[in-house]
C-alpha cells in the first residue's frame, strides 16, 4: 500500500461508521431482526433484542459519532497519532468484546468481531508505512505547545578524530521561571580540559514563531543547529528505525508520567560542523547518540550511561536507573538497558517479571547486573579523573533545583555471557562512554 492510501482508507471507514450508526439510529430494532435472521441462517439461533431508549443507547450512538470524527480527523491528520491509537483501541475493544461475546453466547457475535477486527487490521496495514509504529510516538517531534508547567529537553554527543567528546543540550522551560537554551561542553582529555558553557535566549522565544526561528522543530528530522556564547554546532543525524524508552507503554498512553524519554540512536552517527572558539571540527559520520525528554518535571535522581565505541565494535550500550516522584512518594529505582550486539538490539526492564536487575553507587561510578532467559551482563561505568568531569544546574518547572555530574570520557566495561550461542563477551569502552550522575542540588 502506497502511504497516501491510509487517508482514504481512514475516510472510507469513517463514512462507513456514519452509515451503521445513522441505522442504529433510525431502525435500531430492524438492525436486531436483521442479526437474528442471519444467526438463524447459519443454524446457531440467538435472541438479540433491540435497544431500549435508555442511557446505553444514548452511550453507544455517542461512541458511534466519536468513532466516525476520529476516522475522519485522523484521514485529515494522518501524522496526528493520538487520534489514530484512540480509533484502534476503540476496534480492539470492541473487537475482544464481540469474541467474550461469542464464548458465552454464541458463535455468530464472531462475525461481529472479525468485522470490527478487519477494520483495525486494514488501518494498522496502511500505516505501516507511515514512519513510526503502532502506539509509538515520534522520539523527536517537539511536543511543547504552550503547557505550563513544561520542560523539554533535546540532547547529544558527538565522538570526535581527536579523542575529544563534544555535549551539546537544546532545553525550554516554562513555570515559575521561562527559560530556552543552548548548552554545549567539549571534553577534551588529551589536554586535560573541559570547556563548557550556556546561551540564555529570551523567554520570549517560546512563542511557537520564535521556537522554529532558533531551530527546534527540525530537531525533529535529525537536525541539531544552536548556538552557545563560544560554540556553533550544525549537525544532521540519519533517523535510525530502533527507538526506545523506559517509561512503560501504559504510564505513557495514561498521562501518569511526570517525565518522558526515548532514545533516538543507541548506535547513532552524525555529521556536520562543530566551531569552537578559533577552532572548527568537521564530523562525518561520527559516533554518536541524542535522545529526547519531555515533561512536567525531571525525575528526582538518575544514573545514565551510554558508549557505542567500543573495543568490540559490535557493541553499543545504553543505561538508565532513575527515581521519579509518583504520587507524592519517590519511587525507584527503575532500571533500563539497551544492547547492540552483532546488529540486533536487546531491551532490559527492572518492570520486565522476567528479568532480574540489580544495581548500585559504587565508589567513582556505578555498577549494574542484569540477568534475563538469554544474556547475563555485568557492568561497570567508571567516570574517571575530576579533571574530566562538568557539574551543571538543572532547573525544573516548578522552580527545584539539580545538580549534574557528567564526564563525556568515562569508561565503561561490560562482560556479556549469551546463554543461548555460549558466547562469551568482555569489552571496554575507555574514555568513549559519556556517564551522568543527576542529584537534587543541596
Amino acid at each position: 500500500m502506497q502511504k497516501s492510501f491510509y487517508p482514504v482508507l481512514s475516510r472510507f471507514w469513517g463514512w462507513v461508521f456514519v452509515v451503521v450508526g445513522l441505522t442504529f439510529v433510525v431502525a435500531p430494532n430492524h438492525v436486531s431482526l436483521w442479526l437474528v435472521k442471519i444467526s438463524y441462517f447459519l443454524g446457531v439461533p440467538i435472541v438479540i433484542q433491540g435497544p431500549a431508549t435508555n442511557l446505553w443507547y444514548v452511550l453507544a450512538l455517542s461512541l458511534m459519532a466519536a468513532v466516525s470524527a476520529c476516522a475522519f480527523l485522523s484521514a485529515r491528520y494522518p501524522e496526528e497519532r493520538g487520534v489514530y491509537v484512540v480509533l484502534i483501541l476503540a476496534k480492539l475493544t470492541s473487537t475482544l468484546g464481540f469474541f467474550y461475546f461469542a464464548v458465552w453466547y454464541g458463535p455468530l457475535w464472531l462475525l461481529c468481531a472479525f468485522a470490527d477486527g478487519f477494520v483495525a487490521l486494514t488501518l494498522v496495514a496502511a500505516r505501516r508505512n507511515f514512519r513510526f509504529a503502532l502506539l509509538a510516538p515520534h522520539p523527536l517531534k517537539l511536543v511543547f505547545r504552550g503547557q505550563k508547567p513544561f520542560y523539554e529537553v533535546y540532547f547529544g554527543r558527538v565522538l570526535l578524530e581527536s579523542g575529544s567528546v563534544f555535549w551539546f543540550r537544546h532545553t525550554l522551560r516554562q513555570g515559575i521561571t521561562n527559560e530556552v537554551a543552548f548548552w554545549s561542553v567539549h571534553f577534551d582529555p588529551k589536554n586535560n580540559i573541559i570547556e563548557s558553557d550556556k546561551r540564555i535566549l529570551p523567554a520570549a522565544c517560546l512563542d511557537e514563531n520564535l521556537l522554529k526561528q532558533w531551530g527546534f522543530p527540525i530537531l525533529a528530522h535529525g537536525r541539531f543547529l544552536g548556538t552557545t556564547i563560544k560554540a556553533h554546532w550544525d549537525l544532521q543525524s540519519k533517523i535510525s528505525e530502533h527507538f526506545f524508552s523506559p517509561v512503560p507503554l501504559s504510564l505513557r498512553l495514561l498521562g501518569l508520567a511526570r517525565s518522558v524519554y526515548w532514545s533516538a540512536a543507541v548506535d547513532g552517527r552524525v555529521s556536520g560542523i562543530i566551531q569552537r572558539d578559533d577552532t572548527s571540527f568537521s564530523v562525518n559520520d561520527a559516533k554518536g547518540m541524542w535522545g529526547h525528554f519531555s515533561g512536567k518535571g525531571h525525575a528526582h535522581d538518575w544514573f545514565w550511561v551510554h558508549a557505542n565505541q567500543f573495543e568490540d565494535s559490535s557493541l553499543a550500550f545504553e543505561g538508565l536507573a532513575v527515581r521519579t516522584p509518583f504520587l507524592g512518594k519517590v519511587r525507584g529505582p527503575i532500571s533500563w538497558f539497551v544492547l547492540k550486539i552483532e546488529e540486533r538490539f536487546y531491551e532490559f526492564h527492572s518492570l520486565n517479571l522476567f528479568q532480574k536487575i540489580t544495581q548500585q553507587e559504587i565508589p567513582g561510578g556505578w555498577s549494574f547486573q542484569i540477568k534475563s532467559r538469554r544474556f547475563v551482563i555485568e557492568g561497570q561505568a567508571i567516570f574517571g579523573s575530576d579533571n574530566m568531569v562538568a557539574t551543571l544546574s538543572y532547573e525544573d518547572p516548578d522552580g527545584s533545583k539539580l545538580t549534574c555530574r557528567n564526564s563525556g570520557v568515562a569508561t565503561l566495561e561490560l562482560h556479556i555471557h549469551d546463554q543461548k550461542t555460549k558466547k562469551e563477551y568482555h569489552s571496554k569502552a575507555v574514555r568513549t562512554a559519556m556517564l551522568e550522575r543527576v542529584t537534587p542540588s543541596t
